[in-house]
């Protein structure tokens, strides 16, 4: 009979077997790696022991420190079938997996563990490999690359170099090939629903996909997990294209609140600004969109001349945040430019620059820039002639003359946004 392993977890071949009254064969086929916490080790037994048979056998990691656990192995004797003498011929296992003490994060090096695996492990066509823990890549060492508050990679980290992220896939197309890879994070998930979340399950599907497995399991909800596992269930379906860009940008993805507003779908207003307003704007968002689905524009905002410039490649600063903001688009790169200070700043002193940096358009293209202040909105048409993006060339000119270095780039004055300009 073929062994369990061939359809069901597996964890990672460097564990001992136990042994006890036969051998189990041992087949590679079922992977399991787990966050490190007693939490996580008590699913994956509960697991194992309803459904490891005797003469089967699966394999348990750590997902995080990129070692194995051990064996969770059935002596192929038909007195091993309750769970009770499943645990006990586990015990040392058992023991372990019980006083794991992870962070409580939920943290897994989901990357770096699937790279462990296809290289050390490989053939792993018809492997199941679990994995329980957060989607969420959070790495103290390289906090830049982490996606805690709603940031997720763009496809520019695919293409990159392997010493640059942990995302690249150069030279991985076959690591896992025919393997199927399940995610269960339940308690860690992004918000159900949310944008965040359908980036964080466009970016994971692409990823495993170009270490040539497929992603069959993204859920928190473990009796589905369990379920897909068990019946090797194949891809989940999707309409995901991976694009072909060098770009790398953490997209910082609005997660809106009840009742929040995107200031693209906010009312205009036409009410003048004081001038106490304008040098002391309190609530300040700014926003970007354009007309060309294959274009990428960005935006450049700086409060102030000693200020941090908020871009895709600086989405945090003092004064504020930029993000993506995905209304209808299906691209990775067809995000909304958006940037909201936190703190009061003068509009005089406020430069705005916009630049054309990736696709083309024989029409040229035509966008509008939003200020919001105070819960008014303002908005001011702009437009660039036809040609192609630049990649970013002319970034510290722009910013350091504020005044256009080519015609891929525009500097918009805020006065003249809100209808106080000159």
């Amino acid at each position: 009979m073929k062994p369990y392993l061939h359809k069901a977890l597996a964890v990672l071949a460097t564990a001992t077997l136990l042994v006890c009254c036969g051998n189990p064969a041992f087949a590679q086929g079922l992977i399991i790696g787990i966050a490190p916490s007693a939490v996580q080790g008590k699913e994956a037994l509960q697991y194992l022991t309803r459904r490891i048979q005797p003469g089967e056998e699966a394999l348990l990691f750590d997902a995080w420190n990129l070692r194995a656990l051990g064996t969770f192995a059935v002596p192929n004797n038909a007195s091993y079938r309750s769970e009770k003498a499943k645990l006990n011929v586990n015990r040392a296992l058992v023991g372990k997996l019980l006083s794991l003490d992870g962070t409580g994060s939920g943290a897994v090096r989901l990357p770096q563990f699937l790279d462990f695996l296809g290289r050390n492990h490989a053939p792993l066509a018809d492997t199941d490999i679990v994995i329980l823990g957060s989607p969420l890549y959070l790495d103290p060492a390289q906090p830049e690359q982490s996606m805690n508050g709603g940031k997720v990679p763009n496809d520019g980290y695919f293409n990159a170099a392997p010493d640059v992220t942990p995302f690249s896939l150069r030279g991985k197309g076959n690591l896992l090939a025919g393997a199927r890879v399940y995610l269960g994070f339940a308690g860690h998930e992004p918000v159900p629903g949310s944008k965040h979340a359908y980036w964080v399950k466009r970016f994971w599907t692409l990823f495993v996909e170009g270490h040539g497995a497929v992603l069959s399991g993204f859920t928190g909800d473990r009796e589905t997990l369990w379920k897909r596992v068990s019946d090797h269930a194949g891809k989940l379906p999707h309409d995901f294209i991976r694009e072909d860009t060098d770009k790398m940008e953490m997209m910082h993805i609005r997660i809106p609140v009840p009742g929040d507003v995107s200031i693209f779908e906010r009312e205009l207003s036409a009410n003048p600004v004081t001038p106490e307003r304008l040098h002391h704007a309190q609530n300040v968002e700014i926003g970007i969109s354009w007309d060309c689905p294959f274009c990428d524009l960005d935006l450049h905002a700086r409060p102030g001349e000693k200020a941090d410039v908020l871009n895709y490649q600086h989405t945090q600063s003092a004064e504020g945040v930029y993000r993506k903001d995905f209304l209808n688009s299906p691209r990775a790169s067809g995000g909304f430019e958006t940037v909201a200070f936190n703190v009061p700043v003068d509009l005089h002193k406020t430069l705005l620059a916009v630049n054309w940096y990736g696709g083309a358009s024989g029409a040229g293209v035509k966008g509008e820039i939003r200020i919001a202040l105070d819960g008014e909105t303002f908005a001011l048409p702009f437009a660039f002639t036809p040609g192609r993006g630049n990649g970013g060339t002319g970034f510290n000119e722009t910013m350091g003359q504020a005044k256009p270095a080519n015609g891929n780039w525009l500097v918009l004055d805020p006065l003249h946004i809100v209808g106080a300009g000159q």
